[in-house]
């Protein structure tokens, strides 16, 4: 399972509104997660440090 995956599977559990973005990045497929907080859209993905609260 990927991270993003998982990271979403985490975040709905606890109830954190979540979907998981497909995407290329350099050439490379890709996912991560679109997060619903407070009124607000926060992109994030667990392994790049510049999208960690």
């Amino acid at each position: 399972m990927s991270y993003a995956l998982s990271c979403h599977a985490i975040a709905r559990q606890i109830g954190l509104p979540t979907v998981t973005v497909t995407g290329w990045t350099s050439g490379t497929p890709h996912m991560w997660n679109r997060v619903f907080l407070e009124g607000q859209t926060s992109i994030r993905h667990g392994t790049m440090p510049e999208s960690r609260p």
